[in-house]
């Protein structure tokens, strides 16, 4: 079956409501916790596609500049010309490439009908400027996807971020070398000296010893440790452990951004050194600094797309 051109389809004559579609947004995990005006901005700013079976939702080797959220139906997401993942109701189609702004676009095809909200790239960053609840629902839901994820890749734990060199003296850090850090490993490269002197003001400086558990599964998860050195040991509820740390290593920071409970235990093997931050200390930030937001956000595209392709890669 040859794709249709998407085209030839616009609104549906008989589309939804301003308020239906605020009621549908709802039923998205990144927008379940809004408040009726906020649910209704993102209505506002949306409008309703209908593709039918077989269309070319996405063509690849085109940027991608909308996104769409499927109300009902199922969709063909390709990744090199084969088939990766198949999306259904309530799954965003479009978002992550939008949002890395990845010049190969993205490849979906509707399986079955299609009734969709659609929301372009520039009303989007907007309504994320405007609406500071809205940027933090998208972020959490985003965290919680990378972090299922890692967790189907059996135990990845490390965020975006680089290897680093161990701090060369033991001294405690100073505001210049928590911003460093943060800069260099935490995930904060683009970031404004302002955003790095805020996140190292309120990061603290800690020290563990053997033994010494820094979590446990079912804990909450309020923070990260962005490790100086050291190494961890790590285990599930299935019994499968493994190992993470060394200087750069970000652990915890999606549990924390998706406000979920740990899912691993985490002890030190030996003498670990990390500087803590608190999931309250970056939303403040954020919020004050409504770019590195969406810097964020664009940060946790780009690892989902290359966790998402090593599972695809992989069977």
């Amino acid at each position: 079956m040859h794709p249709i051109d998407v085209s030839t389809y616009e609104d549906d004559s008989d589309g939804l409501s301003t308020f239906e579609r605020a009621l549908a947004f709802k039923a998205f995990s990144a927008f379940a916790q809004l408040t009726t005006p906020e649910l209704a901005v993102l209505a506002e700013n949306s409008r309703q596609r209908f593709f039918p079976k077989g269309t070319l939702m996405l063509e690849p080797g085109l940027p991608v500049h909308a996104f769409f959220l499927i109300v009902t139906g199922r969709v063909q997401m390709y990744e090199g010309g084969k088939p990766a993942r198949e999306m259904g109701d309530r799954d965003t189609v479009g978002g992550v490439a939008s949002l890395t702004r990845d010049p190969l676009g993205a490849h979906a095809v509707a399986l079955t009908d299609v009734v969709a909200l659609e929301m372009g790239s520039d009303d989007v960053q907007d309504v994320f400027e405007d609406n500071f609840s809205i940027l933090v629902g998208v972020l959490g839901a985003m965290a919680a996807t990378l972090r299922d994820g890692q967790q189907r890749a059996g135990g990845l734990t490390l965020t975006p971020g680089q290897e680093m060199p161990a701090p060369r003296s033991s001294a405690p850090l100073g505001l210049v070398e928590k911003m460093f850090l943060h800069r260099q490993a935490g995930g904060f490269g683009a970031a404004r000296i302002e955003v790095l002197a805020d996140l190292a003001r309120d990061s603290d400086e800690l020290h563990f010893t053997a033994g010494q558990r820094l979590w446990s599964r079912g804990d909450a998860s309020d923070h990260w440790h962005l490790i100086l050195s050291g190494t961890l040991s790590c285990s599930d509820a299935n019994g499968k452990q493994w190992r993470a740390g060394g200087g750069g290593a970000v652990l915890g920071a999606l549990d924390a951004l998706s406000d979920q409970p740990r899912w691993y235990d985490m002890v030190a093997e030996g003498d670990v050194r990390t500087l803590r931050t608190s999931r309250i200390c970056l939303l403040d930030t954020l919020e004050d600094h409504s770019d590195m937001g969406m810097e964020l956000l664009r940060t946790l595209a780009m690892a989902i797309n290359q966790i998402f392709a090593k599972l695809s890669a992989s069977g």
